[in-house]
């Protein structure tokens, strides 16, 4: 390394590159995932009045993305113990501006839920193969914080599937916003590509099975059994609620209009967001006192609770607030992933 790396000039130039090369076109991916995750709740009153859609059918179209993102975590996985999150994320998401592409062009209910599931395909990688870049190129004692910032970027994708996306849909259709993301997509692809190095020579290729023997350990590992269900049901039943159930909820419990139903799916995604950020910035500053993680997901799953109990009873409080505890534990991730970096080393 040249000697003027060493200096607070070439230290800045090397934190430049690394947001430029590697940050940004990851979490740009991480921001189309979230829109395309969310947009449907925004764009649900033209595709009902274009195809007749029932409550069930839409349920399926929010249902068919998380259905091809879950099918591609294992095999993901494997793709990146072998090559680089740049590859994996360039090919996948060409295949998402193929999906959002079919989507703008479906012609009956059953196309619309083939492209979604395309589209949960393509965007799959989105969230672990920005980690993988982070845990691989960002210095170790730097990734909590570089996690929550890249979270927190990528959750903006929330924000922009409530009120911006329904100031788009002023000017445009649903198909055109879909024709849009689908140009979006191909764009990051071509700049993950570009931009993001390649790390072939970091990331030797394993012998072959060497990814499924990785995951045989992992599921031996009692840690894991212990984190796991936790994990997956608090932020998977958050990640429903906002996703899916919020919208109808505030409209058919609260009785909201239209523009107050907007506005608030935009506040509970700024929640998002800002909550990934934070948490980023408490999980590092906690490690420093020798304070971990794993203290910080029973935290968020106690808020969890405490909103899904407040809703249920219909206490008198603002709804916006434990509306806005549901989208923090969407943010948990932050910590989960904080907590599996800690278990299990790079070359598991």
């Amino acid at each position: 390394m040249k000697p003027e790396l060493h200096s607070p000039l070439g230290m800045e130039v090397k934190w430049l590159s690394r947001i430029l090369r590697i940050f940004l076109p990851f979490a740009c991916a991480y921001f189309l995932s979230y829109l395309l995750r969310n947009v449907n709740a925004v764009i649900a009153p033209g595709l009902v009045h274009d195809f007749g859609l029932d409550a069930g059918q839409l349920g399926s179209l929010t249902a068919a993305y998380f259905l091809g993102f879950a099918a591609m975590q294992i095999p993901i996985g494997v793709c990146l113990d072998r090559f680089s999150p740049s590859a994996v994320q360039a090919s996948l998401f060409a295949l998402a501006a193929a999906g959002a592409t079919f989507f703008s062009a479906a012609h009956s209910p059953a196309e619309l839920l083939a492209a979604r599931l395309v589209i949960g395909v393509g965007v799959a990688a989105g969230l672990v193969a920005g980690l993988m870049a982070i845990a691989l190129w960002f210095p170790k004692d730097s990734v909590p914080l570089a996690n929550g910032a890249f979270i927190a970027v990528g959750t903006l994708g929330a924000v922009a599937a409530t009120a911006p996306t329904e100031w788009v849909l002023t000017g445009v259709d649903w198909r055109s916003l879909f024709q849009m993301i689908a140009i979006c997509c191909a764009l990051v692809a071509a700049s993950v590509v570009t931009f993001a190095p390649r790390a072939r020579r970091m990331m030797p290729s394993p012998p072959s099975g060497t990814g499924l023997r990785s995951y045989s350990h992992i599921l031996r590992d009692a840690h894991f059994w212990r984190l796991a269900p936790l994990s997956g049901t608090s932020i998977g039943s958050a990640w429903a609620l906002q996703g899916l159930w919020a919208g109808p909820w505030l409209c058919d419990v609260a009785g909201f209009d239209r523009s107050t139903l907007v506005a608030h799916l935009f506040v509970m995604s700024l929640a998002l967001s800002g909550g990934a950020l934070g948490l980023g910035v408490i999980i590092q500053a906690l490690k420093r006192v020798g304070i971990g993680p794993t203290k910080v997901l029973p935290a968020l799953v106690t808020l969890l609770m405490l909103a899904e109990v407040i809703l249920a009873l219909r206490q008198p409080v603002p709804v916006i607030v434990p509306w806005c505890m549901i989208a923090l534990m969407g943010a948990g991730t932050v910590a989960t992933y904080s907590i599996t970096a800690d278990l299990f080393e790079k070359s598991t």
